[in-house]
């Protein structure tokens, strides 16, 4: 079985006992044993919110929940468009809570350092109505704003 390389910390067990075998993140952990029918193999790869930033701009960051970009969608953040400081820990794992939101595959309410809340769903969710209404943003500042030049007019899609 392949390990992500963002699944640090995974666990395999089969039967619902760990593996012997070396579970590390990016390579293959081999599992050898001899199998049954009916075996199970649960796999936690334990994904947390990361908080990443863009090469050489520490305050330009972006959320991604193991292989999942995440965004803010006006239609579920009203403050999409503002800057977040997010509140992590020293690994730079953001303190997020899933909540269900119907329109999106996956939606963290993600803390930020003035106690405050931001709601991120995943990027493929993000401006599925293709209109104003869920306008969305990737990337943005922790605090500031960032300038960007429209890429493309939503009125066409109307």
């Amino acid at each position: 079985l392949f390990v992500p390389q963002w699944s640090k910390n995974a666990k395999i067990s089969v039967n619902g006992k760990p593996v012997s075998c070396a579970v590390e993140a990016g390579k293959y952990a081999d599992i050898k044993r001899e199998w049954s029918g009916g075996d199970v193999v649960e796999i936690d790869f334990n994904a947390k919110v990361e908080v990443l930033h863009i090469p050489g701009n520490p305050d330009i960051i972006y959320l991604k929940y193991g292989p999942f970009v995440l965004s803010m969608d006006r239609r579920f953040e009203p403050n999409f468009n503002k800057p977040a400081d997010i509140k992590t820990d020293a690994a730079g794992v953001a303190e997020a809570k899933f909540v269900k939101v119907d329109g999106a595959n996956l939606a963290f309410d993600v803390s930020l350092k003035d106690g405050s809340t931001r709601r991120f769903i995943d990027y493929a969710s993000a401006g599925a109505t293709w209109d104003k209404s869920s306008a969305f943003t990737t990337i943005f500042k922790r605090a500031g704003y960032i300038k960007f030049k429209p890429v493309a007019n939503l009125n066409r899609y109307k």
